[in-house]
C-alpha cells in the first residue's frame, strides 16, 4: 500500500539505498513480502520515502546483518529495532590484534613460504612455518601468516605463476600444519558446537581448515567435515552433533550458480533456531542469499569469534 503525498521531507529511493546500503531489489522485496514500509507516491508515480521509513530500513538491514531473518523481525516497531540492534552490537568482543612485531615477522614468513613453494621445498616451507608458529601468536599465525600466504599462492595459482605440482604441495603441507593448529584435547562439556564444511561444488578447503582453528581457540568444539558436502548431508550431521551454528567455506565453487539452491537447501532442513555462517573469498558474491535466509558474512576470519559470540 502506497500513501498519499505530504509536505514531509521524502527521499528518493536511490537516496533511500545510498543512507541505508540496501539494494533497491532488496528493498523492494521486503516492501512486496513484508510490507516494512510504506512508500508515498510523486505525481510522477515514483517511490518516496520519509525520514522514519529510512530509520526503520536501516535498522532492519543491521539486524539482518548480525543474524536475525527479516521474515522474524519485519513486522517489528522502530523502537523494538533500536533495542535489538543496540544489544547485538553490545555484546560483540574487540578482535585480538596481532603486534607490529608479529606482522613484520608474519610478512617475512609469507614470502620465504612463497619463494619456498615455488621451488618445491617440502622442508623449506614447513621449517618456515615450524618457526613462526614458535614465535608469533595463534593469532598472528592465522590474521598476518597463513591468510596472506593462501591468498597470494591461490592468487599466483589463478594467474598461472604457480603449476598444479606447486599447488598441491602447498596444499599437503598448509593442510597439515592447520591442522596441528587445533590439536585434540579433551572437549569440556557445554562448549557450544559448531559444524564447518564446504558445500557441494567447492572443493578448496584451507579457508575451512583456517576457520576450524580460529573457532576452536575461541573457545568452541567444532567438527570439520572437509570439503564438498551436499545440503542434506551437512544437516543431517548438524542434527547428529546438536550443533548451535554451521559455518561454510565458499573460495571458487565448481558451480556457483548452484550455490543460493544449496544454501536454501539446508536453511530448510535446519530450520531458523541454528546460526548459519559463510565466510571465504567467493562469500560475498552470494551476500544477498545469505541475508534473505538470515545467514551472517565474515569478511575476515578476524570477525569469525565475535560472528560466533552471537550464537552462544
Amino acid at each position: 500500500m502506497l500513501r498519499k503525498m505530504n509536505d514531509r521531507r521524502l527521499n528518493s529511493i536511490g537516496m533511500v539505498c545510498r543512507r541505508t546500503g540496501l539494494k533497491s531489489d532488496r528493498l523492494r522485496a521486503w516492501e512486496r513480502r513484508y510490507n516494512v514500509v510504506e512508500p508515498i507516491r510523486s505525481g510522477g508515480n515514483q517511490r518516496l520515502y520519509s525520514e522514519e521509513d529510512i530509520e526503520k530500513l536501516l535498522l532492519l538491514r543491521q539486524a539482518t546483518d548480525v543474524g536475525h531473518r527479516i521474515a522474524q523481525i519485519a513486522h517489528l516497531p522502530v523502537g523494538e529495532l533500536r533495542d535489538l540492534v543496540e544489544v547485538e552490537l553490545a555484546i560483540l568482543p574487540n578482535p585480538i590484534i596481532p603486534t607490529r612485531h608479529e606482522a613484520a615477522k608474519a610478512h617475512a614468513t609469507v614470502s620465504a613460504c612463497l619463494s619456498a613453494v615455488q621451488q618445491l621445498d617440502t622442508a623449506a616451507l614447513r621449517r618456515g612455518l615450524r618457526l613462526a608458529s614458535e614465535e608469533l601468536s595463534p593469532e598472528a599465525v592465522i590474521q598476518q601468516l597463513l591468510v596472506p600466504l593462501i591468498h597470494n599462492i591461490g592468487d599466483l595459482w589463478a594467474e598461472g605463476g604457480l603449476k598444479a605440482s606447486h599447488e598441491h604441495l602447498a596444499t599437503a603441507v598448509l593442510r597439515v600444519f592447520i591442522e596441528e593448529l587445533s590439536p585434540e584435547r579433551e572437549v569440556l562439556a557445554g562448549l557450544p558446537r559448531l559444524l564447518l564444511t564446504t558445500p557441494a561444488g567447492e572443493r578448496h578447503e584451507l579457508g575451512a581448515l583456517l576457520a576450524t582453528a580460529v573457532a576452536t581457540h575461541a573457545g568452541w568444539d567444532v567438527t570439520y567435515l572437509g570439503p564438498d558436502l551436499p545440503a542434506a548431508e551437512i544437516a543431517a550431521a548438524a542434527r547428529q552433533r546438536g550443533v548451535q551454528a554451521i559455518a561454510l567455506s565458499i573460495v571458487c565453487p565448481s558451480s556457483p550458480n548452484t550455490i543460493p539452491d544449496e544454501l536454501a537447501t539446508l536453511r530448510r532442513h535446519i530450520g531458523d533456531d541454528t546460526g548459519l555462517i559463510i565466510g571465504g573469498r567467493g562469500a560475498m558474491e552470494f551476500k544477498d542469499t545469505a541475508s534473505d535466509m538470515g545467514a551472517l558474512i565474515v569478511e575476515d576470519l578476524s570477525g569469525l569469534p565475535a560472528t560466533l559470540a552471537l550464537f552462544i
